[in-house]
């Protein structure tokens, strides 16, 4: 299917886009189109509403006005862009919830929660009559670094299969403590959703995912240290047997607040936070987070610590590249490091530093 907006106009001022349905695949197509034409005219093009691009499995969404001539990179006569469209829609249930789930008593056992689930799952076999095995879970994790002073960032271990709700009792350095706000995040940059004590989270969190998830904590008054914040709370967690839990790592899902997720990792999110951040490290560690290929970073010094550095930790040298100070990373399994080049006579190693993160949204092909 080929529809061409402007007959008239030369080759050089074309651009031929294919486009496929992210979420489904059952609709593909192709439209030639002035390089003047926008993101959001793309939706009347192929005749369908309210839609987001997915550009080459990077985030591209909130750009809808961009015309494709801003996007496109070739000098070739005819520019060729591919996008995978997004259809934002209510009706999309998180499978999580349709599972069949034995719960399990982990509290008489001497052994780790998860040693306990696995004992649990294999006892399981491979009976029809559960998906696999839930319980509730006391978390304990340390916290190294500070977010704009307010936003601790919890990573999801990868131990249990399916993180299913938040149910509270968040203690901070042994203290109990009410946390203004908590969010579901993909990363540092991409909200999924507002978290409510004991209600299971709108988005199916499944470890085989590539996309971390986090548990943003929003304190109002939070102390300064010089030493990680130990937080301790507790969650609804479960293992899956093998064939459920396939199923789930492929899950397509929709969500109103303006993400999707396609086959089990974050696709796009249409509200990016902490594009500009104040990162306070704490104890002399090494900050490092999960830095999306659709995202570009750049940091500067803050504060005491006049000299940092950053690098992005992946699969190779050539998963990144360095331009104007800003660093991209082609690999989605990639993470950025920032750490402190070095000390100055009055600092001790152990002391905390900060250091300014910029992100933005990038609108090119590497």
């Amino acid at each position: 299917m080929t529809t061409t907006l402007a007959e008239s106009a030369s080759l050089q001022d074309n651009v031929t886009v294919s486009w496929s349905l992210a979420i489904s695949g059952s609709q593909f197509g192709s439209v030639v189109c002035p390089k003047s034409a926008t993101v959001s005219q793309l939706a009347t093009l192929i005749g369908i509403e309210q839609i987001n691009v997915v550009l080459s499995g990077r985030v591209y969404a909130g750009h809808s006005e961009t015309p494709f001539l801003h996007i496109s990179t070739s000098d070739s006569a005819e520019t060729k862009v591919e996008v995978d469209v997004v259809i934002v829609t209510d009706s999309w249930p998180n499978p999580t919830r349709a599972m069949r789930w034995k719960d399990v008593d982990v509290s008489d056992e001497d052994c780790d929660t998860h040693t306990k689930l696995l004992r649990a799952l294999i006892e399981l076999g491979h009976t029809d009559e559960f998906d696999g095995v839930r319980c509730s879970a006391r978390i304990q994790q340390e916290v190294q670094y500070v977010v704009d002073g307010s936003f601790l960032f919890v990573e999801l271990s990868r131990s249990y299969d399916v993180w299913l709700g938040f149910l509270g009792n968040l203690t901070v350095d042994g203290v109990a403590t009410a946390p203004k706000s908590v969010w579901l995040h993909a990363d540092l940059h991409t909200p999924l959703q507002p978290v409510s004590v004991g209600r299971d989270f709108e988005l199916p969190v499944i470890a085989a995912q590539y996309t971390a998830a986090h548990l943003r904590f929003e304190f109002e008054d939070l102390p300064r240290k010089d030493s990680p914040f130990r937080l301790e709370f507790d969650v609804s967690v479960a293992m899956a047997r093998s064939e459920p839990r396939r199923v789930l790592s492929r899950t397509d899902h929709v969500s109103k607040e303006g993400w999707a997720l396609s086959k089990g990792s974050v696709a796009y999110s249409r509200s990016p936070r902490c594009l500009h951040a104040l990162i306070t490290v704490l104890g002399n560690h090494e900050f490092s987070m999960p830095s999306p290929h659709s995202y570009e970073y750049s940091i500067a010094p803050a504060g005491s610590s006049k000299d940092v550095e950053a690098s992005f930790i992946g699969l190779g040298n050539k998963d990144f590249f360095i331009e104007d100070s800003w660093y991209r990373s082609r690999c989605e399994y990639s993470g950025l490091s920032v750490r402190r080049k070095c000390l100055t006579e009055n600092e001790q190693p152990w002391w905390p530093w900060q250091f300014a993160l910029y992100a933005r949204c990038r609108l090119d092909r590497v």
